[in-house]
């Protein structure tokens, strides 16, 4: 049983904190353009493996000049990613964690290529509900779906994909499982994990794939092609989703649609399983994380 965090909401009375807090929020787009700079030009790796990193061996190793290199480390000292000893540099506990941490590397690399141009479309995207800032890559309709991605952006949104769908379903598994079905439908944003094991452990199982021409481009580029699955473009909001499955997976999908929108998609989903099949659904809760970054994270995914 996973025991879950109990939010608690920071209230902090202190000038002083609530100041930090309110700048950390303000200058947040900055601070993340320098944390990936510092990635970029391999600056924190530098630190990190030499003993006497200082602002003049940063310089020569990456070509910036010492002006670069001085703002960079300021800020990164004001957000405790590293510490200034004289004139040599090292990592804080929270630097070693952002150079070495795959998890938040991917995070990273996603944001920037993915997300960041389009974030500022987000009050356009509320309003009109739809993602207002797809053209930010050049086209606004994405017909080519995950091809249509620059090739730097198109990586990055399958890396991500491939931890932020890392969630534990040996549980879902082993109940799929012992129905032993004939034919299971997945909706899906994505989790070719789940796909992957399911064929894996029933050598007669057939798999359908069900999504956006988008999230179908991103399945087969993920998974290939195999006789035992079906790419069904297939928009649940729109579309009728066709009848025949034993089983029907909803995997994180419910969490990207809005309250009406969900109660729609599951009505379509039931009618779609045969008599005797079930719905299973396959979802990350925010306020059921066993951590409070994980809960975080899922919050700054749903904008």
């Amino acid at each position: 049983m996973v025991t879950t965090y109990k939010r608690n909401i920071k209230n902090s009375t202190s000038i002083s904190d609530i100041q930090l807090e309110a700048q950390r929020l303000v200058f947040a787009p900055l601070i993340f353009q320098m944390l990936d700079a510092l990635l970029h030009f391999n600056i924190l790796m530098l630190i990190a493996t030499r003993g006497d990193a200082t602002a003049q061996v940063i310089c020569e190793r990456t070509e910036l000049s010492e002006y670069a290199v001085s703002v960079l480390l300021e800020l990164a000292q004001n957000n405790d990613i590293v510490l200034k000893e004289g004139d040599k540099y090292s990592l804080t506990e929270l630097g070693k964690y952002l150079l070495n941490n795959q998890n938040v590397l991917t995070n990273i690399k996603f944001v920037h290529d993915v997300c960041y141009k389009g974030s500022f479309y987000l009050k356009e995207s509320l309003v009109q509900m739809k993602a207002c800032g797809l053209h930010t890559f050049g086209g606004a309709d994405m017909s080519d779906g995950i091809n249509g991605l620059p090739h730097d952006a198109r990586q990055s949104l399958i890396d991500f994909n491939s931890i932020f769908h890392y969630v534990e379903f040996s549980e879902l598994l082993s109940m799929v499982l012992k129905r032993k079905p004939a034919v299971v439908y997945v909706i899906s944003s994505g989790n070719e994990r789940l796909g992957k094991s399911l064929l894996a452990a029933d050598e007669n199982v057939k798999l359908v794939c069900l999504g956006t021409a988008e999230q179908m481009e991103a399945s087969k580029f993920a998974m290939g092609s195999n006789v035992r699955i079906s790419y069904v473009k297939n928009d649940v909001l729109t579309d009728d989703v066709p009848a025949g499955a034993d089983i029907l997976i909803l995997d994180m999908l419910l969490s990207t649609l809005d309250e009406q929108q969900a109660v729609h998609v599951l009505r379509k989903a039931s009618m779609s399983v045969r008599q005797g099949g079930a719905v299973y659904i396959l979802e990350p809760l925010v306020d059921e994380q066993s951590a409070v970054a994980n809960s975080l994270a899922l919050s700054a995914i749903s904008i």
